[in-house]
């Protein structure tokens, strides 16, 4: 429900201090190029001001239907560009979570970084930690074994389980709750973007999962863990 899942970030929008950081203007330094997910096309993030995106971890599994390029890169800046059949269906499908909760830019390291750049690939690499830092969230595709997988429950519903709502101090989600054997749990990079980001939504095959600095909640039931 992405009702749900907006409610929580207005929550930590007005309750919290999670990504307090993302007001800093490092990230102009990184000459970012995001997903204009309302044109479907990719922009420079200096023609936006005060730009907040959202960025996407994801496992490629060997499957790349489509990269950023030198021959590309004119095309993919046009509105419509971005055609849903020649896209990897998890790129799709974050395009359209981030349309639902209302965002409009989007983050994806394969048609963000022109891969057969050195030069573009060094940069990026070199300020990874301000992109998922500065970004607004992080969505978590930690079910699919490749790019092409898609995010479950985006276009159906899954099985809700009634429970009871409990409140319980914090403490941070634990591998333990969902990602212990998740295909996106055992790589370094994807792990290592969890925890440069301020605020998560790691979809799942059951449930989305949202973790922040202060708080956890999930679909199921409303915890505050």
């Amino acid at each position: 429900d992405v009702r749900c899942l907006a409610w929580w970030r207005q929550l930590c929008d007005e309750k919290h201090e999670c990504g307090k950081s993302q007001e800093s203007t490092e990230i102009d330094n990184a000459y970012l190029r995001v997903i204009d997910v309302r044109n479907n096309c990719i922009i420079s993030s200096r023609t936006v001001a005060n730009l907040r995106y959202v960025a996407l971890s994801y496992v490629w599994g060997g499957v790349v239907k489509l990269l950023l390029n030198q021959e590309n890169i004119l095309e993919f800046g046009l509105p419509g560009s971005l055609i849903e059949d020649r896209l990897p269906k998890t790129i799709v499908d974050a395009m359209t979570f981030c349309s639902r909760m209302g965002e409009r830019y989007l983050w994806v390291d394969q048609l963000c970084i022109q891969q057969d750049s050195i030069l573009d690939r060094m940069r990026k690499i070199s300020r990874m930690h301000l992109i998922y830092s500065q970004a607004a969230s992080t969505i978590i595709a930690s079910s699919g074994a490749n790019s092409d997988s898609g995010l479950p429950g985006l276009h159906s519903d899954r099985i809700k389980q009634t429970q009871t709502t409990v409140f319980v101090p914090y403490h941070p989600l634990s591998e333990s709750h969902f990602l212990g054997t998740e295909p996106w749990y055992g790589r370094g990079w994807t792990m290592q973007e969890r925890v440069l980001s301020s605020r998560n939504l790691i979809v799942t095959n059951k449930q989305v999962y949202w973790e922040c600095s202060e708080a956890s909640y999930c679909e199921e039931s409303w915890m505050n863990f």
